[in-house]
């Protein structure tokens, strides 16, 4: 079982792979709640500053997937090549996301506008 140590009583898992899995899961809700509102019908419905707040939440979900990955990566004892690759996927979205929030905050100060 997944996410339920038992059904009777009902009791989650906790063990580092009920961790990944939960988290996992929140990741995959935050990722399709993303997808659904990424299209022009939900920006004029809900307006420019709250799409974006909600849109914003994507760097939760990276975080989340981090997370549930690194705990798989130790639950299942990947050989080392396959963690480095994990770590350098993780390391190279995170520093582009970092490079992308500078620069807009660098245009925002210059008083551009994203």
């Amino acid at each position: 079982m997944y996410f339920f140590k038992s059904l009777h009583p009902l009791k989650l898992q906790n063990t580092q792979f009920g961790f990944a899995n939960l988290v996992g899961l929140g990741a995959a809700l935050l990722f399709l709640m993303l997808l659904v509102i990424s299209n022009d019908i939900s920006l004029r419905a809900l307006g420019i500053r709250r799409w974006k707040s909600l849109q914003r939440w994507t760097y939760a979900a990276l975080a989340l997937t981090a997370a549930h990955g690194i705990a798989y990566q130790m639950t299942e004892k990947r050989h080392l090549p396959w963690v480095l690759v994990f770590t350098a996927v993780i390391i190279a979205v995170s520093a582009t996301q970092v490079v992308g929030f500078i620069q807009v905050q660098r245009r925002t100060d210059h008083g551009q506008g994203d």
